[in-house]
């Protein structure tokens, strides 16, 4: 079975922060410059920092693979306010910094506190399929599917679930349907192209990597995936 990917959700809350007067801190984190949006985060950001200034910077710091840096933030902002999506973003920085029982304590706890908010519920079901209990992760995906019908990111990680799953059809369904909605993740091609991969349907699955490749150009995992196709085929 080829090699999936796990993307997680790190949620923006309190928008209030990122007024007309911060568009270059919110523009660099939401487009994974990390280090340019610490640099500026540090520079606006004054102690003691607020809820907002936390949890943005955390994402920032976990971005850049600083999982204990972003932990002590996050749990700043959860002194200040309690919040269910920064508790999962304290879970994905506790997780990566190896505390896997402090993180999957609060991966439920944030989720028993806002059971349908979508960045919330996407963030356990990832979670959960990383740790391979799928079909706990599956429930909850299904129920956010109900919830947010329209959501691509739902979607892929619907697609993710059923292809674990071998339902190779529902998976490529789902994967489609999340294309659908948008068709500029690359993410959505490339797990597709991975449903293809199985069928032996290796044209469309590079049709998938090559579109995946123009939207995530530096993706090693697409090179990959299209060298390896192209060598089955003898292109």
């Amino acid at each position: 079975m080829a090699k999936f990917y796990l993307t997680f959700f790190l949620p923006f809350v309190g928008f209030s922060l990122f007024a007309s007067s911060w568009p270059a801190a919110r523009n660099a984190l939401q487009n994974k410059k990390y280090q340019e949006a610490i640099r500026i985060y540090s520079q606006l950001c004054r102690e003691p920092m607020g809820f907002d200034c936390n949890n943005e910077l955390g994402i920032a710091y976990l971005g850049i693979g600083n999982a204990r840096k972003a932990r002590n933030l996050f749990f700043l902002a959860l002194e200040q306010k309690t919040d269910a999506r920064v508790m999962t973003n304290l879970a994905r920085a506790l997780y990566v910094n190896n505390e896997l029982q402090k993180a999957d304590r609060h991966y439920r706890d944030a989720y028993a506190l806002s059971p349908n908010n979508l960045v919330v519920g996407v963030n356990y079901a990832i979670y959960l399929l990383k740790i391979s209990r799928r079909e706990k992760a599956h429930n909850v995906l299904l129920k956010m599917a109900k919830l947010y019908p329209n959501n691509f990111f739902v979607r892929l990680y619907l697609g993710i679930s059923y292809y674990l799953q071998r339902d190779y059809v529902r998976a490529e369904a789902h994967l489609s349907q999340g294309i659908a909605f948008n068709a500029n993740y690359a993410d959505l091609y490339y797990h597709r192209a991975l449903v293809f991969y199985v069928k032996r349907e290796y044209g469309r699955a590079l049709i998938d990597l090559e579109r995946a490749k123009i939207l995530n150009p530096v993706e090693f995992k697409i090179k990959r995936m299209i060298r390896l196709i192209k060598k089955k085929k003898k292109i």
